[in-house]
C-alpha cells in the first residue's frame, strides 16, 4: 500500500485515471516520506495535467489527504456500521465465516455519511458488475447487511 501513489504517478504497471484511497492518510502518517508523497500528489505531466487525474478519498475523519481530493466520500465510524473482523483484525470476513467479532451499529450515521461497504455495493451495482446485479441488470442487494 505504501507504493500506491508512487506507482500511480509512475504509471506502473499502467496509467490510471482514478485513484481511490480508503482510510489511509498517505499525505501524512501512512508513508515513510510524507514530503515526497505530497510532491507526487501535486505532480503534473508534460501537458500540465495531474499524474493522478482524479483522487477519491474515503475516510471517517478529515485528514491531510482531503486537501488533494477531487471527491471526498465521508465514511462512518465503527459505531455506525456493520463489520466483520477477521483473524487478521481487518474487515474482510463474512458473517458466516471465521471471525473474531461482528460489529453491529449502535448509533445511526451522522449527516451524509454512508458505510464504505454500502458505497462499494452501490458502485458495483452502477458499474453493473455481475455479482452485484440481477439477470435483468438491476441492483441485486439493497445494502451491505443484505449481502447473502
Amino acid at each position: 500500500m505504501h507504493n500506491v501513489i508512487t506507482n500511480a504517478v509512475r504509471g506502473d504497471p499502467y496509467p490510471i485515471d482514478t485513484l481511490m484511497i480508503f482510510m489511509a492518510n498517505m499525505a501524512w502518517n501512512s508513508t515513510m516520506n510524507t514530503m515526497a508523497v505530497r510532491e507526487m500528489l501535486n505532480a503534473k505531466d508534460e501537458n500540465g495535467e495531474f499524474k493522478i487525474p482524479f483522487l477519491v478519498v474515503c475516510d471517517a475523519f478529515d485528514s491531510e489527504m482531503v486537501a488533494y481530493a477531487d471527491l471526498v466520500l465521508p465514511d462512518t465510524t465503527y459505531l455506525e456500521r456493520y463489520d466483520c473482523m477477521s483473524m487478521l483484525d481487518r474487515p474482510i470476513s463474512e458473517f458466516d465465516g471465521p471471525v473474531d467479532s461482528v460489529r453491529i451499529p449502535v448509533v445511526p450515521p451522522k449527516g451524509e455519511c454512508k458505510p464504505f461497504q454500502e458505497v462499494l455495493v452501490e458502485l458495483a451495482s452502477r458499474l453493473k458488475l455481475p455479482a452485484f446485479t440481477t439477470a435483468e441488470g438491476g441492483r441485486k442487494f439493497k445494502d451491505y447487511p443484505g449481502l447473502s
